[in-house]
């Protein structure tokens, strides 16, 4: 809240450092304006990872380079493949919603505790459900859970 940014500011040897605040896109008006006043910035879920190193580089001047995304691409061609209806009929309809609710409001949270809840013997899909929600990939969740929802 506002008490513990103006306690971060007034620390001189912290008055510098840049707050940038990360929240849910669901705010109402009042709620993103008070954000904007104890924040230098905001970002609002979802939000893609090349926002995070804009603002990155906006901040400190840091820039990244990579040439993954072909890769990345595969590797998430390869978990859509294997979470489909086959491998995910094992889970209730109340599962399936839930992780469907929670990746709709980025609730990394709450996907884990429902990762947890897939049972030991089905690792390949505890591990594509994982790299997903450790990517911040919510929206290819959902498009996987979609389909399968009642």
């Amino acid at each position: 809240n506002n008490q513990i940014v103006n306690e971060i500011k007034n620390i001189q040897t912290l008055n510098q450092i840049t707050i940038v605040g990360i929240a849910s896109g669901k705010l109402e008006e009042s709620q993103r304006e008070q954000l904007q006043i104890w924040c230098d910035d905001c970002l609002y879920k979802p939000f893609s990872m090349d926002l995070i190193l804009e603002k990155i580089n906006f901040y400190l001047g840091v820039s990244y380079l990579w040439n993954n995304e072909e890769v990345e691409m595969i590797s998430t061609r390869k978990i859509v493949k294997s979470l489909n209806y086959t491998t995910l009929k094992m889970m209730s309809s109340q599962w399936l919603k839930e992780v469907y609710s929670a990746a709709s409001s980025g609730n990394r949270s709450l996907l884990e505790e429902l990762i947890q809840q897939i049972p030991e013997r089905h690792d390949s899909i505890i591990n594509s459900m994982r790299e997903l929600v450790n990517n911040f990939n919510y929206r290819q969740i959902r498009e996987i859970i979609e389909p399968l929802i009642d």
